[in-house]
């Protein structure tokens, strides 16, 4: 076999495991807490997306997500963090919050588009739940926040 038939099956090999690996990484579980517009604590179960590969990956193939469920985006930076939907099947909304963990912007998003959304201010952490759940659990931009370990 010639060196360049070797080096494309190795390659081949490398891409066919990243693959795997990107599509069974998940984040771990847990639950963290909201305080909304009305002060009342709002308990949501999340996966963590706090590394390369579970921020890619995000909510991608789900086509379940229960009313108290999502996923924690944790950056390690606060910047302008742009969300698509490619893949992700599930009417979502995104709400971002600031290094303090207040609310600084909040964005319905349609599923399986192309779109990249952006929000209006920085943001450091980031949770992804379905459609209306702001509505439903009073969570508002400047009166809501993430409550962050101490």
């Amino acid at each position: 076999m010639k060196t360049q038939e070797v080096f494309f099956f190795f390659l081949i090999f490398v891409l066919v495991l990243l693959f795997i690996y990107f599509i069974t990484a998940k984040g771990k579980k847990k639950n963290i807490l909201l305080t909304n517009a009305l002060g009342k604590k709002v308990k949501v179960e999340v996966d963590l997306a706090d590394n390369f590969t579970t921020q890619v990956k995000g909510l991608m193939g789900r086509t379940v997500l229960g009313d108290q469920e999502g996923m924690l985006f944790i950056f390690n930076r606060s910047a302008i963090h742009g969300f698509w939907m490619l893949n992700t099947s599930l009417e979502l909304e995104a709400i971002h919050f600031s290094e303090n963990g207040l609310v600084v912007d909040i964005i319905k998003m349609q599923p399986n588009t192309m779109n990249k959304y952006y929000p209006k201010e920085s943001s450091k952490y980031v949770l992804e739940v379905c459609s209306g759940f702001s509505e439903k659990n009073k969570i508002s931009i400047g009166k809501s926040k993430l409550v962050l370990p101490p």
